[in-house]
Order: C-alpha cells, then sequence, then structure tokens
C-alpha cells in the first residue's frame, strides 16, 4: 500500500523534497555525505531492474537512440559552449553549466518514465549506453571549453564518474542475482528509486538552502540560469528530435532535459571550482519539477 502510494504520487513526493530540504537543514546534513553513495546506489538498482528482453526491443531502433545520445551528449553541450563563448560568460559559470548539460541521462529517468506514462524500456535503452558512454563524452566536450587547462581539470570528476559507473554496474550484477533468488525483493525496487531521488533532492536543497540564505541574489540568479538550461534542453530535444519518424517527444524531452545531476554533482564536489560545483548542485532542482511538468503536459496531449 505504502510502495503504491509512492510510485503513484512519485512526482509529487519530488517536488515536495525541494521545501523539506530547504527547511530541515539539519536533515539535509545527515544526508549530504551519502550524496556518492545514494548516486551509486541508484545506478545499480535502475540497471538491476532493466528487463533484458524489453530493452532488446526497444533497442531495434539503434539509429535513433543513437541519434538521441548524439544531439544530448555532444550537439548541446557543444551549441552551449558556443553560446557562453560568444556571450563572455564567467569561467566558473560556463564550466559548471556546460558539465550540466553534458551529463548523461538518469538510468533513475526509468521511473520518471513509469510516473510519466510512457516507454520505460526505450527509456532504459538510452540512458544505460548514454551512462557508459559518458566519461568519453564529458572529456571531450570539456576540451572546448574556454579554459588554459580544461582538460587537466576535468580529468579527476570524470575518473570520479568512471569509478561510480563502475561500483554501480557491479553492484546491479549482485542485486540481479538477489532479485532471481528471490523475487519479492524485485518489487520494492521502483518505490526505492523514489525514495533515493527525494532523498537527494532534500540533501542538494539543504546545501542550496545555504547559498539563498547568505546570497539570494546570485541564488536567484544561478537558479534562473540552471532553469533557462533545462527548459532549453527539454524543448530543443522536443522539438529537433520528434522530427524522428516514430519518435515519442515526451521521451526525447525526458531524456534531453533531464541529466544524472546527482552523479555529476558527487564527481564534482572538490575537483572543480566550488563556484562551478555550486551550478551543478542547482542544476539538480529543475530535474525535481521537470517530470511534474511533463506529466501534466504528457496526459494533456494524449489522448484518454
Amino acid at each position: 500500500m505504502i510502495a503504491r502510494a509512492i510510485v503513484a504520487h512519485g512526482t509529487v513526493w519530488m517536488a515536495a523534497s525541494l521545501p523539506v530540504g530547504f527547511l530541515l537543514s539539519g536533515l539535509a546534513e545527515l544526508l549530504r555525505p551519502a550524496l556518492p553513495l545514494i548516486a551509486v546506489a541508484m545506478l545499480a538498482l535502475s540497471l538491476a531492474r532493466v528487463e533484458p528482453l524489453a530493452v532488446r526491443e526497444a533497442a531495434r531502433d539503434w539509429h535513433g537512440i543513437a541519434a538521441m545520445l548524439a544531439f544530448a551528449l555532444l550537439v548541446q553541450p557543444l551549441a552551449l559552449i558556443l553560446v557562453l563563448t560568444l556571450a563572455g560568460a564567467p569561467e566558473w559559470l560556463a564550466t559548471g553549466l556546460v558539465l550540466a548539460a553534458a551529463a548523461p541521462p538518469p538510468i533513475s529517468a526509468t521511473a520518471f518514465a513509469i510516473m510519466l506514462g510512457v516507454d520505460a524500456a526505450l527509456v532504459t535503452a538510452i540512458a544505460i549506453p548514454g551512462t557508459l558512454a559518458a566519461p568519453v563524452t564529458i572529456l571531450f566536450v570539456t576540451q572546448f571549453l574556454p579554459l588554459g587547462e580544461a582538460g587537466a581539470d576535468i580529468a579527476e570528476p570524470t575518473l570520479r564518474i568512471a569509478a561510480m559507473i563502475a561500483a554501480g554496474t557491479c553492484g546491479a550484477v549482485a542485486l540481479r542475482a538477489l532479485f532471481r533468488a528471490a523475487p519479492r525483493t524485485g518489487r520494492a525496487a521502483d518505490p526505492l528509486m523514489i525514495v533515493f531521488v527525494v532523498a537527494i533532492g532534500i540533501a542538494v536543497m539543504g546545501e542550496a538552502g545555504q547559498t539563498i540564505r547568505a546570497e539570494p541574489g546570485t541564488a536567484l540568479l544561478l537558479f534562473g540560469a540552471v532553469l533557462a538550461l533545462a527548459t532549453t534542453l527539454a524543448a530543443s530535444g522536443f522539438l529537433v528530435l520528434r522530427m524522428m519518424p516514430g519518435a515519442d517527444p515526451f521521451i526525447a524531452a525526458l531524456v534531453a532535459g533531464n541529466r544524472n545531476m546527482a552523479l555529476m554533482l558527487a564527481a564534482t564536489i572538490g575537483a572543480v571550482d566550488p563556484r562551478s560545483a555550486m551550478v551543478v548542485l542547482m542544476a539538480q532542482l529543475p530535474l525535481f519539477l521537470s517530470p511534474f511538468v511533463l506529466k501534466r503536459l504528457n496526459g494533456r496531449s494524449r489522448p484518454a
């Protein structure tokens, strides 16, 4: 009963995690050190819940999947670098925004797909290769940042991401074996995934809350920047990828507009300029609102 309520109202819990994190800073402090572990656990749980036959069927259109990933992981962040360079954006801001745009789609987007009522197998078929390719695409994209030593600056978080992906994959193998031995345990995966997302929201908002209280003007500008980024990524994914034959524009928007900021945040804290890390942290916040919005748009746009 509780598990069903968590899944049925997942978008509400996700949105509610933001004010909870802001108001209950003590709880956020407790959760913050666990962010890397939560990111790895979410990755492991998502991979373990993959249904190989369904994903294999969805992946038959590998040309479409490759196009979505190329657009999300290469075209969008490279276009952003061009725009930010022409606009003369500060290096720390450009680095943070580009890292956010270069992050892979989260495998936990499967949970979002379930909440939105779209093809979860296809979302998973996109997210898995996107996650595995992320260390390479991030390192490639960031070479074009207007920084003197961009490659050296980004190498450490890229290696962290690779390590977390490896740990999550190993965890998925163990969980897969557990689910086969005790099938009932697999039923807890979807609600547990949402609980993890909510925990991340509380921790992230607690951290962001410190900036909001200390520098409300700066926090507002950063939130405006990351909200504009998330909206642009989702809208461009929707408009460009819907032209593909048979493409679902809502899946395109979900993949392009929602990135694995938990993975990127865990990798960048302490490895890049703290201001860039704060941008990545703030970029996590729109993710908690986008499924809530997309669910309503999806419901209005599809026949009953």
